[in-house]
């Protein structure tokens, strides 16, 4: 039990850190981001990872909410939403404080509301977005400075993190599980309008402002490198990735079918997208052929394979282990879609032969014929034909 525990832990692991890579690798090399601002995106991606945040936020919210600051976890919940960029959450988690008319809570609600957050479809430009969050900051530091929020500490806090406070941030690191649930907010609250090309940068500053330089897991490296738009890099980590291939292979031929893929062609000598695009996809096919049940699986992989997976179907399937005569016929069947007809015809014959031996002539017959073994049905069909004679009785297994 123990063991399967262990293993089942290590699979959901694996899974997550597919899905965590895959969605960020979309974001960054298949999507078209609006004027390259990608920070939005990457929102979305933390939030969709860190959810804990935003449940702990819907049960307080659908709650009771009187004296709501009562909950062990209110403060955490508020701090991590604000980190995970939720300022309307942060805003309805405040309003139930049983402070919440004093004069700090409102002011932190009207700065929180008066919050510049860009969007694409909001029409205005990234300059003066800018130009809009700078003289935001300016108002917010001044009130700080002003003091008018010192009378509640957790309000303080929350005022110095959205004005992007190193101090503040240094405080609340603690607060984010990773570097880059950590970077999101950082980004969000200091560089609003980052751009996808600067996103290796404050990942590298992430890491060291959270001391993890020296102790990046390989999940952590994997997405290290895709900020850092290393796209070869990205594909030879997700090579050890404890899992059987299906990963790196499916993500490959995404890349390679989106184009982006060719794009290495260019930086690193000698390569060639669609060579390494098929050697994935026949590795993994090669696998699934070994699988019992799966071998089908397998060879719809190796199809898609145009150098070398015809030539790898001649070598597996006469090698599939048949165990009854219902898998011989779907490897038949496979072979003549792809007119292998010498492996049609060398399984035939040994599933004739084989019902030959179990006395079993009439289903011998059949397979011979299939096998359009000339020799092999004549002989037979003598067979047949001396069982009539001896028996006067016409086979019919």
């Amino acid at each position: 039990k123990i063991d399967n525990k262990e293993e089942l832990q290590n699979y959901i692991t694996i899974f997550y850190s597919v899905e965590c890579i895959w969605h960020l690798c979309e974001i960054l090399f298949i999507d078209v981001i609006p004027g390259n601002v990608v920070l939005p995106y990457l929102l979305e991606w933390v939030r969709f990872h860190f959810p804990k945040h935003e449940r702990n936020a819907a049960v307080m919210l659908g709650g009771d909410l009187v004296g709501l600051e009562s909950n062990p976890d209110f403060w955490k919940t508020v701090i991590g939403s604000l980190l995970q960029g939720r300022v309307n959450v942060v805003r309805a988690l405040l309003r139930q404080h049983s402070a919440s008319d004093s004069s700090a809570f409102k002011l932190v609600d009207q700065v929180l509301r008066a919050m510049p957050i860009y969007s694409v479809v909001s029409g205005v430009s990234i300059n003066e977005f800018n130009l809009q969050w700078r003289q935001w900051t300016v108002d917010v530091q001044s009130k700080i400075d002003a003091k008018l929020f010192v009378s509640e500490r957790y309000l303080h806090l929350i005022m110095r993190l959205v004005v992007g406070d190193e101090n503040a941030w240094a405080e609340v690191q603690d607060n984010c599980e990773t570097w880059y649930e950590f970077l999101a907010g950082w980004l969000f609250y200091s560089e609003p309008t980052v751009k996808s090309f600067e996103l290796g940068l404050f990942a590298k500053r992430s890491i060291t402002k959270m001391q993890m330089k020296n102790h990046l897991k390989h999940l952590d490296r994997v997405l290290l490198a895709a900020m850092e738009f290393d796209m070869f890099q990205v594909i030879k980590e997700i090579q050890y990735m404890t899992e059987n291939g299906w990963f790196v292979s499916h993500f490959t031929d995404l890349l390679y079918h989106s184009g982006r893929l060719s794009t290495l062609e260019k930086e690193v000598n000698n390569f060639s997208a669609e060579k390494l695009r098929e050697s994935f996809i026949l590795d993994y096919g090669v696998t699934l052929m070994g699988h019992k049940s799966l071998w089908q699986v397998g060879l719809s992989y190796l199809d898609y394979c145009p150098n070398d997976g015809n030539v790898a179907i001649e070598l597996l399937l006469p090698r599939i282990y048949i165990d009854n005569e219902a898998k011989a016929q779907k490897i038949v069947y496979e072979a003549k879609n792809r007119e292998l007809h010498h492996i049609v015809q060398s399984i035939c014959k040994a599933q004739g032969m084989i019902s030959m031996k179990r006395g079993r002539l009439g289903n011998a017959l059949t397979w011979a014929l299939k096998s359009q073994d000339g020799p092999f049905t004549s002989f037979l069909a003598d067979k047949f034909l001396q069982k009539y004679i001896s028996s006067g009785k016409l086979v019919s297994t």
